[in-house]
């Protein structure tokens, strides 16, 4: 009797495991969500940059630094993307990853926090 009650437990402790690991998954990546719509909103009132940029910080994860780049109309093609969002490693000094997005819709939106929870997650394996 005391041998099943241990495996229900183990079960039930497995259990509780993955579904708060999961509800940290979901906080992250609505916490994640959350900071790109900021930056896209902050975009608007960054003054243009020499280069025809605009560029705002999304997030920093230890040497990682997450930005959110819009090209000015006119700068790009029409059929060309406005917006990316790379990963920067001070460390290196180069872009890890990025992605190309046209306005940050449900699809792009969750594409780009897939892109920024991966990066977070990787650092945090490597540290």
């Amino acid at each position: 009797m005391l041998t099943g009650y241990r495996e229900s437990e183990k079960t039930m402790t497995q259990t509780i495991d993955r579904t708060a690991g999961a509800r940290l998954a979901a906080i992250c990546h609505n916490r994640i969500e959350e900071e790109i719509i900021r930056a896209y909103v902050r975009l608007v009132c960054t003054p243009d940059q020499p280069n025809g940029l605009r560029t705002q910080i999304v997030a920093r994860f230890g040497t990682l630094e997450i930005r959110m780049t819009e090209a000015l109309l006119g700068e790009v093609p029409p059929q060309a993307p406005r917006f990316r969002i790379e990963i920067y490693s001070h460390e290196s000094d180069a872009v890890l990853d990025s992605g190309d997005y046209f306005e940050f819709d449900e699809d792009e939106l969750r594409a780009a926090v897939d892109l920024v929870v991966s990066a977070q997650v990787k650092q945090f394996h490597l540290h």
